[in-house]
């Protein structure tokens, strides 16, 4: 058997949620994921229209985060920016956020990510375009990574009260 997050989900995800606190979000995608493309979603048959083969295929979870799902649909949007890219050197660098701050990240995903997106790139226009180290305008390319560890959904609540 393949080492893959489905079948690690499949061996040990009852016992992990057993004795872990996961959000209702993080425990839906584990779920999905170790659904997709199994009897537990159902399925649908794929048939030649002369009748030379019946072929049953498992239905996909088609959640953002699962590899079998969205390996294909993240190469292609990879490959659409990398048209879009100059043959240039470039940097990759990281902002980070405290773990404190993931309950504030839960309650309003959209101004956060926002107001982190808006954060990063005026420090790096700033830095950049000092004289003193670049001297130049950037561009930049952002994506919003997201593992919040210790979060569940009561600390949500805790600020949407």
């Amino acid at each position: 058997m393949a080492l893959t997050v489905q079948n690690v989900f499949a061996k040990y995800l009852d016992g992990y949620l057993e004795s872990h606190t996961c959000s209702t979000e993080m425990r839906r995608a584990a779920l999905r994921i170790r659904a997709c493309r199994t009897a537990e979603l159902g399925w649908h048959s794929n048939t030649c229209p002369f009748g030379h083969y019946q072929d049953i295929a498992y239905n996909s979870c088609h959640h953002r985060c699962c590899p079998q799902c969205n390996t294909f649909p993240r190469e292609q949007w990879l490959d659409a920016w990398k048209q879009r890219l100059l043959p240039c050197p470039h940097h990759h660098i990281v902002f980070t956020t405290p773990q404190e701050l993931v309950p504030l990240w839960r309650y309003n995903k959209a101004l956060f990510a926002t107001t982190l997106f808006a954060a990063a790139s005026q420090t790096l226009f700033e830095l950049l375009g000092d004289p003193q180290f670049l001297g130049g305008r950037p561009g930049l390319l952002a994506a919003l990574h997201t593992s919040a560890k210790q979060c569940c959904h009561r600390c949500a609540q805790k600020f949407s009260a």
